[in-house]
């Protein structure tokens, strides 16, 4: 799936810590075809990468994540704990290796 078939859904951000999630929808059985392995990819204002996950267990900031209290209860899914600058951001939301299903992309401010 290229970034054009992904979800991609503009970000305005003040001057707060944003948490783009993509929250486990896995075990949901309400869920038909979820995303099995998401990826979160977050672009600047000009569409330039800035950060992507896909396993926020994995991650760098892997600890920071955990005592957030936003942290979704599978390792395995895809979040970023960022700190944002005033200004316009796109989160694309797409599947590891091409794969497609259904998914969901949830933006917290602290």
């Amino acid at each position: 799936m290229s970034w054009e078939d992904a979800l991609n859904d503009t970000l305005t951000a003040p001057s707060a810590k944003r948490r783009p999630t993509a929250p486990c929808l896995i075990p949901s059985s309400d869920v038909s075809n979820a995303l099995s392995d998401p990826l979160l990819d977050l672009r600047d204002a000009n569409g330039n990468p800035m950060t992507t996950n896909n396993n926020w267990g994995s991650a760098s900031n892997a600890a920071a994540i955990s005592s957030s209290g936003y942290a979704p209860p599978n390792s395995h899914e895809a979040t970023i704990l960022i700190t944002l600058a005033p200004g316009n951001y796109t989160a694309i939301l797409s599947g590891v290796n091409g794969t497609s299903g259904v998914g969901l992309v949830e933006v917290y401010a602290q």
